[in-house]
């Protein structure tokens, strides 16, 4: 994967300049989990049955300093197969988001970049040869002019680059660029106007992968403080945009867009996210949205594809601490994609629920069920995936940690070759620092 080596070439003065700058706060558990599953090709008959061992290293790094500011995150392991059903692998995601000040902050250059991993072929199960590594890319200068006491206008230009490992028609650069007026209004509340750009080049050609630009104005809103008790983090976007295909063709986009992101810790601890969006997306940004490093099992449920999609996405999640040793998780989520140019528009409708108890001092009990519905409207193929989870951790020392877990995952679907169940349960140990 020659784009992520040019990502490590990137990062490494970054790291130098986070030893040099100070000590960075890490995390980290190293640790190898052995799993069994019952159906390790999820085939709808003839299920082949496997034992896979797989060491890995999880780590988080978060580092503010007067020159450099640096969030990293990721996930690593290679796992065997050891009935063969399928060749060993590395996997992993990692997210970075770096940033180099000059000039009392007023230069920055930004480096953000997102390795994940995304199905090949949407339609199908996410089995280990239906899963490639994706990575998005995005870097480049910030010029911050200070206005006065409360007043900020950036200009920022940014070179993208997203690389599909199976799929060279998805695969693009292109540049963009931003001016955003910002304005402070308080402490805990400010206004922005940003008008924004951005073109984008394939690498090849062919259908379903057509150049485009995009323009795009917003103006955002953000408090961060007590709305009516509690600690509230609200952001609210409003904005149009518009999207011109490059061969001329009449597929264009255009558009009221809106985003709105609330979360909220009220007095008894009970914590609510909230999230609602209208936009005019694409894999590009729907890959670098969210600085976050998923589990490795978990891919994109967004098709990667050259065509760009109108988004409408809604979800919530809600945490309760009911007693000093039980806490209730809940979330919903709804996320339609209907792409411009491939007979590919898809609508997502999950819901989960999850517990943890502490049995004892070191001893914590998990639980959770998982349901999925996924309809691909221009083909009429509809997937429905239920899923249960049970687990028991144990914190054997202050960082060696021991867990147990079981599964079970069942899909019924439209399409008979893609029904399937599997039953899952590993052991795995964990050094965490």
């Amino acid at each position: 994967m020659k784009r992520s080596v040019i990502f490590a070439l990137l990062l490494t003065p970054g790291m130098q300049a986070l030893a040099q700058d100070g000590g960075p706060q890490l995390n980290y558990g190293i640790g190898a989990r052995a799993q069994y599953e019952s159906n390790v090709t999820l085939a709808s008959q003839d299920e082949i049955s496997d034992n896979l061992v797989s060491p890995f290293l999880d780590f988080d790094l978060n580092r503010l300093g007067s020159r450099v500011d640096a969030t990293l995150n990721g996930f690593l392991e290679y796992t065997s197969y050891l009935d063969d059903s399928f060749e060993s692998e590395f996997r992993g995601t990692m997210a970075a988001d770096v940033r180099w000040k000059w000039a009392d902050d007023r230069f920055n250059w930004v480096l953000q970049n997102d390795l994940t991993r995304s199905s090949i072929n949407v339609l199908a199960p996410n089995t280990p040869d239906n899963v490639q590594q994706t990575n998005a890319l995005s870097t480049g200068p910030d010029l911050v002019f200070r206005l006065g006491a409360a007043d900020r206008l950036r200009v920022g230009a940014r070179y993208n680059d997203f690389y599909a490992e199976e799929d060279d028609d998805a695969s693009y650069d292109g540049f963009g660029g931003e001016i955003t007026w910002l304005r402070r209004l308080s402490e805990n509340r400010s206004y922005e106007l940003t008008l924004e750009g951005d073109q984008v080049d394939f690498d090849e050609s062919l259908l379903g992968s057509s150049d485009y630009d995009r323009q795009q104005i917003l103006v955002a809103y953000n408090h961060a403080g007590s709305l009516t008790g509690g600690r509230d983090n609200v952001r609210i976007e409003v904005g149009y945009s518009e999207l011109e295909f490059d061969d001329g063709t009449d597929d264009t986009f255009d558009g009221p867009i809106m985003r709105l992101t609330w979360d909220r810790v009220a007095s008894d601890g009970a914590t609510l996210s909230l999230s609602l969006i209208k936009e005019i997306g694409d894999i590009f940004r729907d890959t670098n949205a969210v600085l976050t490093a998923f589990p490795v099992n978990d891919t994109q449920d967004t098709a990667v594809t050259g065509a760009p999609f109108e988004r409408e996405e809604f979800q919530i999640g809600w945490t309760k601490p009911i007693s000093q040793r039980t806490t209730l998780n809940l979330q919903a989520g709804l996320d339609r994609q209907d792409y411009s140019q491939i007979d590919l528009d898809q609508e997502v409708l999950s819901a989960e629920i999850s517990f943890g108890v502490q049995l004892r001092p070191l001893v914590q009990l998990n639980a959770g069920a998982r349901w999925t519905e996924q309809e691909f409207n221009d083909i009429g193929q509809e997937d429905e995936d239920t899923e249960f989870v049970l687990g028991l951790s144990y914190q054997r020392t202050r960082n060696l940690f021991f867990e147990v877990a079981a599964s079970y995952q069942d899909q019924d679907s439209t399409n008979p070759l893609f029904r399937y169940d599997n039953s899952t349960f590993y052991f795995q140990v964990v050094y965490r620092r």
